[in-house]
């Protein structure tokens, strides 16, 4: 019995110390959080000193016994007893201390057993507080793990307002980007406004032109016919001459007819082109407006992306904290079962132990009130059997011989009483065994009782362990889950940003490119259609000059582009000197004033385009910073020399080369014949002069 209770003692301590080992979680870093136990693991060895002790000693004694008998000086002379019992007096005590010293390690390990028994009985006999303890560790373990995963969150939700803070930066940049891309692009369309307007204003500039020069060559040809009259008048030898002449002059008239209609044609042609490359412009405009507003929408449709997602992280973070939470309340629960069942479970043990030890109490008081009165009814038979006997002793002596026949009676009697007596006590020694068989079976009860309450109370902690090993596996789990995600999402973000300025990026460059495009081909068409005018113009003269040396009787001139000889330089000529100083001071003042104008306004031309592209050129500068951060000072300066050198205009190099040559020769062109057409003479349509201050002022303009 003292061996199986010894077993069951071992095995119950076993079991407490795994389950309370068990009953602690895993941390993240699989470190544990608290010691298993308040005591250190006892040691299983000891003693060992004592062992080496005795072993050290005893080989002290047979060394020093083995030293004195080699020194015996005649040790050969002794008899064999004598050598045998000199060898028992060196052996013997080096075994009695070799076996000393393995009883002392024995005796200690016994004492280190004893020890662990003692501990073992004190945590059964209190179950309940070591079953708190690891329900408080236990609670400890789970408040550590919901503050670090509280940490998590904050974190995570730092991390999140930094995100959202770089996100709402970037809008505001994207935004800026597109409030100066549309202010570009509306003073882009201003521009294009103010060209159509001006090409507008060109053009009735050139009708009323056309309308001058018609009004001009009326007049010419009312002189021509004039002069024709006269001619015949005075001279009519010269009539084949004046009608070849004539002839003549109505071919020039006719030919001067088709060139005004061919310049016309080109006219209305270059209209038609310009409002064509007004209507270009027009969708160019559009096509902006439109790229604009699809940006803006991509713009609008990745900010709204953007919200989308931050809203999803958000509900998915208050669904997984609503998960911990549920999760700790469930752990608390747990802890509060457990600690419910272990001391349920400590109660019921101890009530079946209370109960198996009562009823082994009442069975040992009833044996030992059965063996009293056994021991009793033994007692009152052997006095009657010593009445009886002292009674027949009595009858034997009062009757003698002659009662021993009632003697032997007597002796068969008290024969029979000694049997009945060893019967009766026979029987109450098997109703003792029976009895103690019935205490033992149970004890063995009580003992399986308890078992099985101790197996089911450490089933259902070992399940209850198990199923909180699986929550906390499952907490791990979704903790690395949310940090994966929690790691993932800025890397989202950033691609999404990226994505986002390259976008831009790639939207601006070409809005940037179609507006260099769109103002380079409105200054092509500018110089070209400046060049144009400029040609009718020194075609319309050379035309003029040539009608009228023919006019006058004179051989036309083989003069070159843009030098034009004074056509009332013979006129002047016959006139007096004051009138000739007076009329040639004024043309020549006028003609400096004119060319002056010329260049001012050609000087004032070139510095509003310079100012022009060097405002866009700043105004592209910090858009690109913005766009490209990455921009170095030699890419600047390189843009500024491309800059500079797209200043060489071909078309507007030989236009300049061509009004140098003309100023260099001093030579005619048409404004001064209008100019003195005007100081002359006062037969001048009212609406020549009209248009001639319109186009003055339109040049001045």
């Amino acid at each position: 019995m003292a061996a199986n209770d010894s077993k069951e003692t071992e095995k119950l301590e076993e079991s407490v110390i795994t389950e309370a080992s068990g009953g602690m979680l895993d941390t993240v870093n699989r470190k544990p959080l608290a010691p298993l136990m308040d005591a250190p693991a006892p040691k299983t060895e000891g003693g060992g000193w004592l062992a080496f002790g005795g072993a050290a000693f005893g080989l002290l004694w047979f060394g020093g016994a083995a030293a004195y008998l080699a020194g015996y000086t005649d040790l050969t002379a002794l008899s064999p007893a004598q050598l045998a019992g000199l060898s028992v007096f060196a052996a013997a005590p080096a075994l009695l201390f070799v076996l000393a010293g393995l009883l002392g390690r024995e005796v200690s390990r016994a004492g280190s057993r004893a020890r662990r028994l003692d501990a073992a009985v004190l945590r059964l006999a209190t179950p309940t507080e070591h079953a708190e303890e690891d329900a408080s560790r236990l609670a400890d373990a789970i408040t550590m793990q919901v503050d670090r995963v509280n940490k998590a969150m904050e974190s995570a939700l730092a991390r999140l307002a930094a995100m959202e803070e770089v996100i709402t930066h970037h809008a505001e940049s994207l935004e800026d980007g597109s409030t100066r891309a549309r202010e570009r692009a509306e003073q882009l369309t201003r521009e294009l406004r103010e060209e159509r307007l001006r090409l507008n204003d060109v053009s009735e500039g050139l009708d009323d032109k056309a309308a001058m020069i018609a009004a001009a060559i009326q007049d010419q040809s009312k002189m021509v016919a004039a002069a024709a009259e006269l001619a015949d008048a005075k001279a009519a030898a010269g009539e084949r001459l004046i009608k070849s002449g004539a002839e003549r002059l109505s071919a020039a008239g006719q030919a001067a007819e088709e060139a005004g209609d061919r310049v016309a044609l080109s006219l209305d042609a270059r209209a038609t082109e310009l409002r064509d490359f007004s209507d270009m412009l027009r969708n160019r405009t559009d096509g902006l407006e439109e790229a604009y507003l699809k940006h803006r929408d991509r713009l609008q449709d990745v900010t709204e992306t953007l919200r989308k997602e931050q809203e999803k992280i958000g509900a998915a973070l208050d669904f997984h904290k609503a998960e911990l939470e549920t999760m700790t309340r469930k752990a608390r629960d747990g802890a509060e079962i457990l600690e419910s069942t272990a001391k349920n479970s400590g109660e019921v043990f101890l009530d079946a132990v209370d109960k198996a030890l009562g009823q082994a109490k009442d069975l040992a008081n009833s044996l030992s009130e059965r063996s009293e009165e056994a021991a009793r009814a033994q007692e009152r038979a052997l006095d009657r059997m010593r009445d009886a006997a002292r009674a027949a002793r009595e009858a034997a002596e009062e009757a003698g011989e002659s009662l021993k026949k009632q003697a032997d009676d007597a002796e068969a009697a008290l024969e029979r009483v000694s049997e009945s007596g060893f019967e009766v006590a026979r029987r109450s020694d098997e109703a003792y065994q029976a009895r103690l068989r019935e205490a033992e079976d149970l004890t063995a009860r009580a003992e399986k009782a308890a078992e099985e309450a101790a197996e089911a109370v450490r089933k259902q902690l070992s399940e209850t362990l198990d199923a909180a090993r699986r929550e906390s596996r499952r907490i791990e789990d979704e903790l690395s889950g949310l940090r994966s995600k929690l790691e993932d999402a800025p890397d989202a973000a950033r691609d999404a940003a990226k994505a986002m300025q390259r976008t831009l990026e790639d939207g601006l460059a070409q809005l940037n490119e179609t507006a260099q495009t769109a103002s380079d081909q409105a200054r092509d068409i500018d110089a070209l259609f400046q060049s144009r005018i400029r040609q009718n113009y020194e075609l319309l003269s050379d035309f003029i000059l040539r009608m009228g040396a023919v006019a006058g009787g004179h051989k036309p001139l083989d003069l070159n582009i843009n030098e034009l000889p004074d056509p009332l330089s013979a006129r002047r000529k016959d006139e007096d000197a004051p009138r000739k100083d007076g009329i040639d001071k004024k043309p020549t003042s006028k003609r400096l004033e004119s060319e002056k104008r010329d260049e001012d306004w050609e000087a004032a031309k070139v510095e509003e385009r310079k100012a022009e592209r060097a405002r866009r050129k700043d105004e592209t500068k910090p858009a690109l910073r913005s766009i490209e951060p990455d921009r170095s000072r030699e890419d600047e300066e390189s843009e500024e020399a491309d800059f500079v050198d797209d200043e060489d205009d071909p078309v507007r190099d030989s236009i300049r080369d061509g009004v140098a040559k003309a100023r260099k020769e001093a030579s005619w062109r048409w404004r001064d014949l209008l100019a003195n057409m005007d100081s002359d003479s006062g037969d001048t349509p009212p609406a020549n002069k009209n248009g001639d201050k319109r186009n003055r002022g339109g040049r001045d303009n």
